[in-house]
């Protein structure tokens, strides 16, 4: 294929055009090309997802006990995921207002030209600026990703496609622990090279051959009123969250999470004009509204499972079992078997199951591998654990896939971009809320769990306060590489011995915590999304149109 086939494909559907009906037009006449474009897709994804985390580069954080060292890092990097689910949400009204492949190509190129100059930064503000526009230029591209898989495949392709999306995705977020390894190997600049590379690649492939689609005018109203009400939404979800963890309301998180909210309303008001009371109070008491509510809080519920999971057992693998960074990276791999055992037959049932059966099914398996691996203690071996991983990476996949096709099934051609960027943001959502809510209950928990211990042996509040200062000299001393610190003595060691077992403690209490919120809204979606399966795409329908109407 030459170089101009995006430009002859972009004739037929042309920037000013929207795309055809999807029982009219890409069922009828599939694009030869729809492989090349999901590996455009894919690799554009993957780039986005295995680019390494500050703290997977090498950022110094503390050792102390109960990842406290970790709060300020998470405060940063829940105000970053504000900022990028703000990407996200823009990223996909631009893509249906100016053109996806437009923006998605402008987005991809740009994320990889800033990694290239991020890995070459001579400073620290070179580094922060270039780092920036790499993340945020990416977030930009990545909800268009998904968009134009959507409209690449229809009929019994298009869950294959979402499968195999999805997987390569997932895989992405384990693919970027190897960041650490290479971190360790060869300096933080080596671990920019496998990101920038897919990006490169991904950037080609988008150009060579991802085709032009757009929305008009009516619909960008509609899209802009939905993308406006989940900018209101999704930060409120981090504000609120943040403000009770933190104790009060002028956090950072919950600051910024308030200009975001400001932005959305104002784009409500402007949406909405003189409309706006009155279509606010009919549309909150229609029953679409509940049932796209739930649609979305099992998004949130999927990837807020899928990380928190990941990270407390991560830190279970490497704070108790001493496993290493490396290893415990390597122990989470039954995740990945687990998802890999279940793509075939999740494209199966994705065809022909009812959609309700799969979420709540998926959902439920998630959250009873959380309770069960909440049963973990300090000594125990690892392999009783690699069930609770199997099943867990089994029930995200069938979820996720289920979730996927119907919703971006449901979703018109005409706001795909905007809806894929709300689906986007509503994950990271979810993801943000697994790493940080979940990492404070860990810290509160196991706090008041060594406290118990120490008072239980007859210490008094100024010695618990001296013996977990002498803890966290402990572990700076098991941390230094170059073993500088003098060893802990016979004393210390002993509190090593209270604090995996508080650890633990704090790890089972987030993972049951995780656990009944999953189980929750795996009932939820049991319940609110009970229609028979001959009817569930028309259920789903349904739920989308409260998303792309005006409210």
């Amino acid at each position: 294929m030459d170089g101009s086939a995006p430009a002859l494909r972009s004739a037929q559907t042309p920037e000013s055009v929207p795309a055809a009906p999807e029982a009219a037009g890409p069922e009828a006449h599939p694009d030869p090309l729809r492989g090349w474009i999901l590996a455009a897709c894919c690799v554009v994804g993957f780039a986005r997802m295995a680019d390494p985390r500050l703290w997977q580069m090498g950022l110094e954080i503390p050792a102390t006990a109960f990842g406290a060292g970790w709060q300020e890092y998470r405060i940063f990097s829940t105000v970053t995921g504000l900022l990028l689910i703000a990407g996200m949400l823009v990223g996909g009204l631009l893509g249906d207002a100016y053109g996806r492949r437009r923006v998605l190509l402008a987005g991809a190129l740009v994320s990889t030209v800033a990694g290239v100059l991020t890995a070459v930064a001579p400073g620290i503000p070179w580094f922060v600026v270039t780092r920036s526009v790499e993340v945020f230029a990416g977030s930009v591209a990545f909800p268009l990703t998904l968009a134009v898989v959507r409209l690449t495949f229809t009929g019994r392709e298009r869950p294959v496609a979402l499968l195999i999306y999805t997987a390569i995705t997932s895989v992405a977020l384990l693919v970027a622990l190897l960041a650490i390894v290479i971190e360790e190997a060869a300096g933080w600049r080596a671990t920019l090279l496998l990101p920038v590379a897919a990006g490169a690649v991904g950037t080609y492939l988008t150009w060579r051959y991802v085709p032009a689609s757009r929305a008009v005018a009516p619909d960008l109203r509609q899209s802009a009123t939905a993308v406006a009400w989940a900018l209101v939404l999704l930060p409120l979800t981090l504000g609120v969250a943040a403000g009770r963890l933190a104790g009060t309301w002028t956090n950072p998180v919950s600051l910024t999470a308030l200009a975001l909210m400001l932005l959305g309303l104002a784009g409500l008001a402007l949406s909405w004009r003189g409309r706006m009371r009155r279509r606010l109070v009919a549309g909150l008491g229609h029953r679409r509204r509940h049932l796209l509510s739930v649609m979305l809080l099992a998004q949130a519920l999927l990837c807020f499972g899928l990380t928190g999971f990941a990270l407390q057992l991560y830190g279970f693998f490497s704070a108790v079992q001493r496993y290493g960074y490396i290893i415990a990276g390597i122990a989470l791999a039954p995740l990945l078997a687990g998802a890999v055992l279940a793509a075939r037959p999740a494209t199966r049932w994705a065809l022909r199951r009812d959609a309700r059966h799969l979420i709540a099914g998926g959902l439920a398996v998630m959250g009873g591998s959380l309770l069960a691996t909440a049963l973990l203690r300090p000594a125990m071996p690892y392999w009783p654990l690699v069930i609770p991983l199997v099943l867990f990476g089994v029930g995200y996949l069938v979820a996720q896939t289920a979730w996927l096709t119907v919703f971006m099934t449901a979703m018109p051609d005409a706001v795909v971009g905007a809806s894929a960027g709300i689906c986007k943001a509503t994950g990271a959502t979810g993801a943000a809320l697994g790493g940080g809510v979940l990492g404070t209950v860990l810290l509160l928990s196991g706090q008041a769990d060594f406290a118990r211990r120490l008072a239980d042996q007859g210490l008094s509040a100024a010695q618990i306060a001296a013996a977990r200062g002498a803890l966290d000299a402990v572990l700076l001393a098991d941390a230094a590489s170059d073993r500088s610190l003098p060893p802990p003595t016979i004393g210390q060691t002993g509190l090593l011995a209270a604090y995996d077992a508080s650890y633990t403690v704090g790890v089972a209490t987030a993972l049951v915590v995780a656990g009944v919120l999953v189980l929750l809204v795996a009932g939820m979606v049991w319940l609110v999304l009970d229609v028979p399966a001959a009817r569930t795409a028309t259920a789903a329908d349904e739920a989308v149109e409260a998303l792309v109407e005006p409210i």
